[in-house]
């Protein structure tokens, strides 16, 4: 396999192995899929009006990843669901584009975002540089 197709199949692998770590409420598992500077990103915006587009909330480093995403799956577990995953790689760097469909369990909203993913290889293994996931909501 050329390494370009390589690169895309494990940065692909990357994004599901993070939606696998949300789904069984493995918070310290999903940081260690980034670089130890890695950050995480929450935003919010009404796709009708780009005017809207709000930070929630960044995270920077493995230990504060791991703790924001411990404080978010607490009683309620995130069921994500990937579409529409688009991996453009450039070397030892790579960005990707998916649409998450979350729904949580056992009861609440579904959730509808898109994530915008950075990722370097690093010794040959692929990490998340930053994650930025802007969810969809009605201002």
């Amino acid at each position: 396999m050329s390494d370009w197709l390589e690169s895309r199949a494990r940065v692909a692998d990357l994004v599901h192995a993070y939606a696998l770590h949300i789904r069984q409420g493995e918070p310290a598992r999903c940081a260690e899929l980034f670089t130890p500077d890695g950050s995480f990103e929450v935003r919010t915006w009404d796709p009708r009006n780009a005017a809207t587009l709000t930070t929630r909330t960044r995270t920077e480093g493995r230990a504060a990843i791991a703790g924001f995403i411990g404080s978010s799956t607490g009683a309620v577990r995130m069921f994500p669901m990937i579409h529409n995953l688009l991996v453009t790689v450039n070397g030892d760097r790579a960005e990707a584009s998916s649409l998450m469909i979350g729904r949580p369990f056992p009861e609440g909203s579904e959730v509808i975002g898109e994530y915008a993913d950075s990722f370097r290889r690093v010794d040959g293994r692929w990490f998340f540089t930053a994650r930025i996931y802007t969810i969809a909501r009605a201002a």
